[in-house]
């Protein structure tokens, strides 16, 4: 009996040394926390999901979750296909706690170059705010619709149109309609 009851002492006393051992591991590998976009893959069984032993990050492992971002950098569409900075990391680094935002916009939000996108704001629009130019509703590509249907709660500055009708309302569409046609003839 007493040594049944020294084994299960034994068996507690290592599992508690254990758990607080891999806590102090993790602790030791990682340099920090992840941002709370990136929250679902804390702990140390999940390193080499963004890490390859011995290399920095990699754009393939970055693009193996971000399939959207991948599509549209080989489509040539948006800022991730004109960027100048073609390694994922040097924009949106992470380990910096949960509150740190992934998106690096070189200085404040409102000074963005937006000529990197390859949409060029040009008279009104320059004046546009950006929240007002990025509406959800707005977004056209349907890669991009189907992520933010999975993921309610993100916010995205991708996949809106470049033609006027994406944004603007023709009110007199049935004229100009009539008008194309008769030009036409």
């Amino acid at each position: 009996m007493v040594r049944c009851r020294n084994i299960a002492v034994f068996c507690t006393v290592f599992a508690v040394f254990l758990s607080a051992a891999v806590h102090a591991q993790s602790r030791f590998l990682s340099p920090g926390d992840l941002a709370a976009d990136h929250d679902f893959l804390d702990g140390v069984a999940n390193c080499l999901t963004c890490h390859t032993v011995g290399e920095s990050i990699t754009n393939d492992k970055c693009l193996s979750c971000h399939k959207t971002i991948e599509s549209r950098i080989n489509q040539g569409q948006g800022f991730h296909a004109h960027s100048k900075k073609r390694v994922c990391s040097d924009c949106h680094a992470d380990h910096r706690g949960r509150s740190f935002s992934m998106i690096d916009w070189d200085g404040p939000q409102q000074a963005f170059r937006h000529q990197v996108t390859g949409y060029l704001l040009r008279g009104k629009h320059q004046r546009v705010k950006c929240e007002r130019r990025h509406d959800p509703r707005l977004i056209k590509d349907n890669l991009v619709v189907r992520l933010l249907d999975k993921h309610r709660s993100k916010k995205t500055f991708l996949g809106l149109g470049d033609q006027c009708s994406d944004c603007h309302f023709d009110e007199h569409r049935w004229a100009v309609c009539g008008i194309l046609r008769w030009v036409s003839r």
